[in-house]
């Protein structure tokens, strides 16, 4: 139940919601919005709207060699394993624009010379082929 397992949380997000956890951050950064809404518990459905770079700061501080993590899609291709929780969370694989999820990360551990690890739950064949297309040599990546 919402509501139980509300005790600690105003809004609980599903689905794909990188965009919409953006802009729940967004609306409880007004010092008037940081109260508890204890009496309301809200759920809200995730929508991924445009993708956008992933953004990587302070890279300094940790210990070489590194490796960025880069995802270009959501879900699972397959999403049919019984034990899963894709085909009932993420029922719909979405691919991400590859110039945005992959291209940006790579040009950035190219720039620092670090390694890049793609995140993927579930990439067929084809998808690695045009990961690699885009990779280019440019970095090792797995």
């Amino acid at each position: 139940d919402l509501h139980q397992r509300g005790f600690a949380a105003d809004v609980f997000v599903t689905g794909h919601a990188e965009k919409t956890f953006v802009d729940v951050l967004g609306s409880v950064s007004c010092p008037d919005n940081r109260k508890r809404l204890k009496e309301r518990v809200t759920l809200v459905h995730g929508t991924s709207g445009s993708p956008v770079p992933p953004m990587f700061e302070d890279l300094e501080w940790y210990s070489e060699p590194l490796t960025l993590p880069a995802q270009s899609s959501l879900g699972c291709a397959y999403g049919r394993c019984s034990f899963c929780t894709y085909p009932s969370i993420e029922p719909n694989p979405t691919k991400l624009p590859l110039n945005i999820a992959i291209d940006s990360v790579v040009g950035k551990a190219a720039s620092i010379e670090a390694d890049v690890a793609i995140k993927d739950s579930l990439a067929t064949p084809l998808r690695l082929q045009q990961i690699a297309g885009c990779v280019d040599g440019r970095v090792k990546w797995s």
